[in-house]
């Protein structure tokens, strides 16, 4: 199917075309591929189909598929000698371990990849492994490490003997990643050489992967050099990029870096919060807990400066939501620190321990070796046994943890699904907590306690581990997990226990026969307490739930809606200032205050000048962005408790203020006037060539009258005056 190329680069390169134009419909020829007598006799092309196979897997995010036919790919490898091909497919299993987010695997591909290479005297993937290496580094954190492996990968890419034809894609990816983190880390004169290379290099046929990776290196360097309105630029390019790919992390991981420059720069709310606001209402759960505590901290923040408490309230129940997962995260970043750092070691071990030429040094260095990695497998299985409890023993609810269970018990032997059955004490039968490995709509099962055949009822009453090596087809029917294409021949079932009472019972299966030993036993007994406990605090907390909900879902619905109205109705829903109702009680309680007091009394009308031109040429969604950024900036000015100011409708504003003087009302529209020219926002379609507005304002003094009317109907007459004069003006005057 593929044309064979003498050039490993040049033939990589067209492969990669094809595959990446289609990968279903080249998925679909190669599973036909591998039905010919070609590929079942030529072994060459029979690992070269299978390589295609594993890149096809990974763009298609079949990632269990990608690793299982790497893994075979790699033990087929072995027989030969053939290092750019193994090289390769250690590449593509390393994309999918970086997918699946297994730290340790992903460092062992890429360096095994410099291995080989420097073994044969190769560099056609060498930049690429740092490259990723370095991303990893980057990942957690440790920003030294990360800029050593970026500039070893650029030396990699000048060193390589392909020179000129070196695919621009990576030199622009690895060019990114310098400047991003010289950037960052205030290296100001390596970030410019680095700009400088990108700027020289033909992108055109670039993926949007690199052109995504470079608009985030230049507004990280931008925003280090003090050019923020450059900066915000290609913010706003990379939200439009990623935007229509629905990829949330890669979202809020831009937004969070643009909000740190702004932060850093020491700018306000103002340059950056309307870039927050408008994906707050978005579904993050696929975000790092880490990030969503920073940026609903953000929005809890900026709703309690303006004064939206109920939005604030919302967010920081967010905040509080994603806390515990952010400090899990935390740890989890540690210890994956300490895997990339342990298997670069092993690298490193492992490249010393080849060049020793005494063969006393080597069996002690292998020696050595073999008791680290002794200590380091038991390290691990209590790392796992304490991780796996800790997680247990507070959890509520099972299925967020059910992920959790089957990928530790997986790392430890074979396992195709596992249940977890409890005894509700109401019940006369065993009932299905977590069922994994199953359809949702199979997820559930329920066993009388009187059943005589099912296996789960005899380890649950007889309070004994069974252990089936070869299923039955009644254990299969009675106990099984249903199976499509495969069928289960091998079960343990444990008895949980809490305080001496049995609760339920957890059952490990796999479709391999004889598949637990001694050993596997003891493990999974070892961490039966943790169930038990777990189950346990399941049951109570699903009473307690039922309990709650019956007594306070009404109560709690009413709460809501009265509060939601309340709000919906004082608000104005796009500027977030006050609405036309709301201004209407203000006005006249602010009207008896002037009176009562003896005070003046002053109304101003606000207009957008050229408004529907601004919304014809720039669109409706600019137009929405415009009036809010003028209301906001106005509503500063009358914050205290003498004012008030609300949206009157369409582009227009209104305020009152109490106690001013003639000339601290002319100010005060002035100041309103300039404040909006001085965004400098454009507004192509008129004389200025920027948006600004009108203000007219009518005065009170002393206050000699009863009614609003007449005082508002006059500033509407000056704001008139003001458009008439030109635009762009104030015009003041006395009732």
């Amino acid at each position: 199917m593929f044309k064979f190329y003498q050039d490993w680069y040049t033939y990589k390169k067209e492969t990669r075309k094809i595959i990446m134009t289609n990968p279903q419909l080249v998925k679909a020829e190669l599973i036909e591929t591998e039905k010919t007598d070609y590929y079942k006799r030529n072994t060459k092309y029979k690992i070269m189909t299978d390589l295609h196979h594993v890149m096809c897997d990974n763009l298609l995010a079949d990632y269990d598929s990608a690793v299982q036919r790497g893994g075979n790919l790699l033990k087929e490898l072995a027989k030969f000698d053939y290092p750019n091909l193994l090289a390769e497919t250690y590449h593509v299993l390393g994309i999918a371990f970086a997918a699946m987010g297994i730290a340790n695997e992903v460092m062992h591909c890429y360096s095994n990849i410099i291995s080989i290479e420097e073994e044969n005297g190769r560099t056609n993937l060498t930049s690429v492994a740092y490259i990723n290496i370095g991303t990893m580094y980057h990942d957690l954190a440790d920003y030294q490490n990360a800029l050593k492996m970026y500039r070893k990968a650029y030396e990699s890419l000048l060193e390589s003997r392909y020179g000129a034809i070196i695919d621009a894609s990576i030199r622009a990816n690895c060019a990114a990643n310098l400047l991003s983190l010289c950037s960052y880390l205030g290296n100001s004169e390596e970030a410019t050489k680095y700009y400088n290379i990108i700027q020289e290099i033909d992108l055109a046929e670039s993926e949007t992967r690199t052109h995504h990776l470079i608009s985030s290196a230049k507004m990280v360097y931008f925003g280090s050099i003090g050019e923020y309105r450059e900066s915000r630029r290609y913010c706003e390019q990379l939200i439009e990029m990623i935007f229509d790919k629905n990829d949330r992390v890669t979202l809020l991981t831009d937004i969070m870096n643009y909000i740190e420059i702004c932060r850093k720069a020491g700018l306000d709310y103002a340059s950056y919060i309307d870039v927050v606001t408008q994906f707050e209402d978005d579904e993050m759960d696929e975000v790092p807990a880490n990030k969503l505590v920073k940026y609903y901290g953000i929005l809890a923040d900026y709703y309690e400066v303006i004064g939206d408490h109920k939005k604030a309230y919302h967010h920081y129940k967010n905040v509080r939501r994603f806390s515990d997962a952010a400090l899990t995260f935390s740890d989890d970043l540690q210890l994956r620190s300490v895997q990339v750092r342990q298997e670069l070691e092993r690298v490193r071990e492992k490249g010393e321990s080849a060049r020793l030429k005494n063969k006393e040094l080597s069996e002690i260095t292998k020696e050595a070796l073999l008791m680290r990695n002794k200590l380091q497998e038991a390290y691990n299985k209590i790392k796992t046994i304490s991780m796996l409890g800790s997680g247990l023993t507070t959890a509520t609810e099972f299925s967020e943890l059910a992920g959790m269970i089957y990928e530790i018990i997986s790392d430890k032997m074979h396992i195709t699904g596992f249940v977890l059955m409890s005894r509700y004490s109401d019940e006369d039968s065993l009932e299905s907590v977590s069922v994994y490995g199953v359809s949702e709509e199979e997820s559930k099962i329920r066993i009388a306690l009187d059943d005589p055949e099912s296996q789960y009822v005899k380890s649950y009453c007889e309070n004994r581990t069974i252990v089936v090596d070869e299923v039955t087809d009644t254990i299969r029917k009675n106990d099984a997990i249903p199976m499509f294409e495969h069928i289960i021949e091998s079960i343990v079932f444990i008895p949980l226990s809490y305080k001496n009472e049995v609760i339920g019972v957890f059952s490990v299966q796999t479709i391999h026969k004889s598949a637990y030993d001694g050993e596997k036993i003891d493990f999974l007994k070892s961490i039966s307490p943790y169930l038990s406990i777990a189950l346990n605090n399941v049951n109570k907390a699903r009473v307690l739930r039922e309990e709650i909900d019956s007594h306070r879902k009404t109560q709690h619905q009413l709460e809501e809606v009265n509060l939601y109205l309340k709000n919906l109705s004082s608000i104005d829903g796009l500027t977030q200032v006050s609405n036309r109702r709301t201004f209407g009680e203000a006005y006249f309680n602010l009207l008896n205050r002037a009176i009562e007091q003896d005070i003046s009394i002053s109304v101003i009308m606000i207009d957008i000048d050229y408004f529907k031109k601004f919304n014809d040429r720039y669109g409706h969604i600019r137009g929405d962005e415009a009036l809010i950024k003028v209301a906001q900036k106005i509503n500063e000015a009358f914050k205290d408790d003498k004012s008030v100011f609300a949206r009157f409708g369409g582009e227009e504003f209104i305020a009152v203020r109490i106690g001013f003087t003639l000339k601290e009302l002319k100010d005060t529209c002035e100041q309103i006037r300039l404040s909006i020219a001085n965004f400098l926002i454009p507004n192509e379609d008129t004389d200025s060539g920027y948006l600004t507005v009108s203000v007219g304002a009518a005065f009170c003094q002393p206050v000699c009258l009863k009614l609003k009317a007449p005082l508002m109907k006059r500033a509407d007459e000056l704001l008139y005056v003001a458009k008439g004069n030109g635009r762009n003006r104030s015009e003041v005057d006395t009732l």
